[in-house]
């Protein structure tokens, strides 16, 4: 992400106080990721339906659909691990302005990931970021509930800036 940003900064007129990251499921988790690692780079995060890989796949070559029942291996990423990661995310992203959305019905994307990582910024003592649940959203369908339900979230974005 930050290759293709700096691409895009080096050859077009970006206001670098006004660069967003917005995502769903593992566009979410690369939103607080990327946020975390440059946390001085983004104006806010608006993410839904993902905070951390709960696992990672490894795929023979040539497969690249989770789908594909054959020689794919689940590696479940360590408790102790994601909790410290989110806890680094927390830290680093602390004074960012977030918005995340997650639905309690999701079967891919665990919510409680991302009601650990609503209680890391509580502890950092981040004041600009809120947490909104859903009650029984699928998880292919979270971006469009904000659309739906939340059409200030766009604009809410649209206006932070560094």
């Amino acid at each position: 992400v930050t290759t293709v940003l700096d691409d895009v900064e080096a050859n077009y007129n970006v206001d670098k106080n006004r660069i967003y990251l917005t995502g769903t499921s593992m566009g979410g988790m690369g939103s607080w990721s990327t946020a975390a690692a440059n946390p001085d780079r983004f104006a806010a995060i608006l993410a839904s339906a993902g905070v951390y890989p709960d696992a990672r796949y490894t795929f023979p070559v040539g497969i690249i659909a989770p789908a594909f029942d054959g020689d794919v291996k689940k590696i479940v990423t360590p408790e102790a691990e994601w909790k410290s990661a989110m806890e680094a995310y927390a830290k680093a992203l602390k004074d960012m302005p977030i918005r995340v959305f997650h639905s309690k019905a999701d079967a891919t994307s665990s919510v409680e990931y991302t009601e650990y990582m609503e209680t890391c910024m509580k502890n950092v003592g981040a004041s600009n970021c809120t947490f909104t649940y859903f009650e029984n959203v699928a998880h292919g369908e979270s971006y469009q509930m904000i659309l739906e339900q939340y059409p200030d979230a766009i604009t809410w974005l649209l206006s932070q800036h560094k």
